[in-house]
């Protein structure tokens, strides 16, 4: 008798409780958290491209910079980033369209995984082909080559890739 008891708890427990699916869409770039006061859109996109051309080279040449001081751990940095924004911005997205605490902490979680995962996608890019432009610069300017290579090289390597990223957007 009193395992029947224990069965029909458990039974109502289950279906009151809600799933993450019935709060979160995901999207190409993006997700849709719906809540009971409407729903807000929050971008799980690692790498977007900047509107004008000096923003993107000052963001190469920082993107250079953090890879000659960090080495092969410059994806590890990127991905962290991704994931704690990710996380802080699905969390206050969820709580402005009143989506309970403990499922808050499920779409925090859940955007902070998904845009960690495209920072490491977009880290790992970005350092092969700036340990590329420092390695050929090196080789014609010796270290202070290297140190162009990577600053100035990643600023135009990110110039070309946001050209490239805007032209595949344009296409969409």
């Amino acid at each position: 008798m009193e395992v029947n008891k224990i069965n029909q708890k458990f039974e109502i427990l289950s279906v009151e409780k809600k799933g993450l699916n019935d709060f979160v869409e995901i999207k190409e770039k993006s997700m849709l958290i719906k809540g009971p006061k409407g729903k807000k859109e929050v971008s799980i996109e690692a790498d977007r491209y900047e509107r004008s051309t000096l923003d993107s080279f000052a963001k190469g040449m920082l993107k250079g910079t953090l890879t000659l001081a960090s080495g092969i751990y410059y994806p590890f940095l990127v991905m962290g980033y991704g994931a704690f924004s990710g996380a802080i911005n699905s969390y206050l997205a969820a709580k402005d369209v009143g989506v309970d605490k403990e499922n808050r902490m499920k779409v925090a979680c859940l955007g902070g995984v998904l845009k960690g995962l495209d920072g490491v996608k977009h880290g790992v890019i970005d350092f092969f082909n700036i340990a590329l432009l420092t390695t050929a610069g090196a080789m014609l300017g010796g270290p202070i080559g290297g140190i162009l290579g990577a600053t100035i090289g990643g600023g135009i390597y990110n110039i070309v890739k946001d050209k490239i990223m805007q032209m595949a957007e344009k296409k969409k």
